[in-house]
């Protein structure tokens, strides 16, 4: 084997003025070096993907829960407000002195913070939010307009619990839709 000498200078290394590099290309360890690069840029590559579809994953689930929470925050809103605003139309038909009570405007502050709360759940402005809206505001005008209006609150009780059956139900098919992609 040939050996490839470089003479540097005057170096003096112990005794000898001449060093001596071998140049020969050892390929082995060249081509096992290549084969570590290509596998760990494939694997950082495969860890990048996979760590993006936990955190789509991760994300997902999350605004499911946050949708979940909101279904049944409205849900809890719309049940306790449609409870409030017929024991206002009951107690109102049946003691005229009621609509004159502290109770009354205790249970009337109650309703509108509960129609108030049901409008700001209710932000979509779709068809079938703004007749769930619409139906809610004619639930609670009906609720003591006249004593001749129990047939309306009734039907208006009817008519939202069933819209709003549709709309959760709507947003149900929506979370599990996300869920599944």
């Amino acid at each position: 084997m040939n050996k490839t000498e470089i003479l540097l200078g005057n170096l003096q290394i112990g005794e000898a003025t001449e060093f001596i590099l071998s140049i020969a290309p050892d390929w082995p360890m060249i081509i096992l070096t290549a084969i570590v690069g290509f596998t760990s840029f494939w694997t950082s590559r495969a860890l990048v993907k996979v760590t993006r579809q936990n955190q789509t994953a991760i994300s997902q689930s999350k605004q499911a829960e946050i949708r979940l929470a909101w279904q049944k925050e409205l849900r809890n809103s719309l049940a306790e407000m449609s409870a409030s605003c017929l024991v206002v139309n009951t107690k109102a038909n049946s003691k005229p002195e009621y609509e004159s009570s502290n109770e009354y405007f205790n249970d009337w502050q109650k309703i509108l913070i509960l129609n108030s709360k049901v409008n700001l759940l209710l932000t979509s402005e779709s068809e079938d939010v703004k007749a769930l809206k619409s139906l809610v505001d004619d639930m609670v005008f009906t609720a003591i307009s006249t004593k001749d209006a129990d047939k309306d609150f009734t039907s208006y009780l009817v008519a939202m619990e069933d819209m709003a059956k549709v709309v959760l139900e709507n947003e149900w098919s929506r979370i599990k839709r996300n869920l599944g992609k």
